[in-house]
């Protein structure tokens, strides 16, 4: 939950400060209008490394949590089976 909190501070607080830099830009628009799109790669490309970061952390914590439980479990054996 931290962690959402975090990202939603994080997009919040650049999303003000786009706003914010783009209201009082001294910038001529279509300079203004490069910067915007820079820095929107420049965060999509930080919000996909934290994501893939994140992604990779939990995918980290649920293996060890699922390991041996799957090392102490038998398959499964439908009813009609004749096995």
């Amino acid at each position: 939950m931290k962690n959402v909190k975090l990202i939603a501070g994080i997009a919040a607080g650049v999303a003000a400060g786009a706003v914010l830099g783009i209201l009082f830009a001294p910038d001529k628009g279509k300079d203004t209008r490069k910067l915007i799109v820079r820095k929107s790669r420049e965060f999509g490309t930080d919000m996909n490394h934290l994501m893939e970061e994140k992604l990779n952390e939990l995918m980290l914590s649920m293996r060890g949590k699922f390991t041996p439980m799957k090392k102490t479990t038998e398959p499964v054996k439908p009813e009609n089976a004749n096995v």
